[in-house]
C-alpha cells in the first residue's frame, strides 16, 4: 500500500545564490497545486529568511498545535473574517474596549497568519493555520480547506527540520540554541493532542 502524497507542503528550496546561507526560497502547495504565495503559479517563490520562520514556528508552537477559537463573539466562519467583523463592533464601542480588543486580535494574527513570519515583506497575502478539533482550518487567496491535524503538524514539524539542518550547516555555534529550542517544541508536538 503506497503512502498518499502529503496535503501541505511548505516547498523550502536553498536560494540560487550560493553564498545566501540563511535564505531560501520558499513555495506552499495544498494537495499538490501551488497556493501561496501566489496561488496556481509554480515559478513565484519567495525569498525569505529561514529564522525568520523558525523564530515563528518557535514561538507559536502551542498555539497553533493547541488553540481552537478566535477571539471574537461569535465566532468567524474563517480566519481572515475575524478582523472585519471585529472592526463592525468596535464601531459602535468606546475606545477602552476597542483597545484592548484590538490588541488581542493583532495577538491572534500574529499567530495564525503563517505571512507575519516575513514582517519585513509587504504586500504578502495571509496564509492563515487555525486548529478545528481533528482537522486544521487552512486559508488563503480566497480559499480555505479543512486539513488532518497530523498533515499539518507534519507540514510544520518537516519544514522546520529542514531549516535546522541547514542552520547547523551554516554555524552550529551561532544556531545552536535556536536549534535545541525547535527539537524541544518539537518533542511536544510528538504527543498526541487530540
Amino acid at each position: 500500500m503506497t503512502t498518499p502524497p502529503p496535503r501541505l507542503v511548505f516547498d523550502l528550496r536553498r536560494h540560487p545564490v550560493h553564498d545566501l546561507k540563511t535564505t531560501c526560497t520558499l513555495t506552499i502547495l495544498i494537495d499538490g497545486e501551488t497556493m501561496w504565495p501566489v496561488p496556481g503559479d509554480e515559478t513565484a517563490r519567495l525569498d525569505i529568511q529561514i529564522d525568520d520562520l523558525l523564530a515563528h514556528l518557535t514561538d507559536h508552537w502551542k498555539p497553533l498545535m493547541l488553540r481552537q477559537t478566535c477571539p471574537a463573539d461569535p465566532p468567524p466562519q474563517k480566519p481572515s473574517d475575524l478582523r472585519r467583523n471585529a472592526e463592525r463592533r468596535w464601531a459602535d464601542r468606546p475606545p477602552t474596549v476597542t483597545d484592548r480588543e484590538q490588541e488581542t486580535v493583532r495577538r491572534f494574527e500574529d499567530t495564525h497568519d503563517i505571512a507575519r513570519a516575513f514582517g519585513g515583506i509587504y504586500g504578502l497575502p495571509p496564509f492563515w493555520i487555525l486548529r478545528a478539533g481533528p482537522d486544521f482550518v487552512v486559508e488563503t487567496g480566497g480559499r480555505h480547506w479543512r486539513l488532518p491535524f497530523e498533515d499539518v503538524r507534519a507540514a510544520l514539524t518537516l519544514v522546520g527540520d529542514q531549516i535546522c539542518g541547514v542552520l547547523e550547516v551554516v554555524d552550529r555555534e551561532k544556531w545552536g540554541t535556536v536549534i535545541i529550542i525547535w527539537e524541544n517544541n518539537k518533542a511536544i508536538a510528538t504527543q498526541n493532542y487530540l
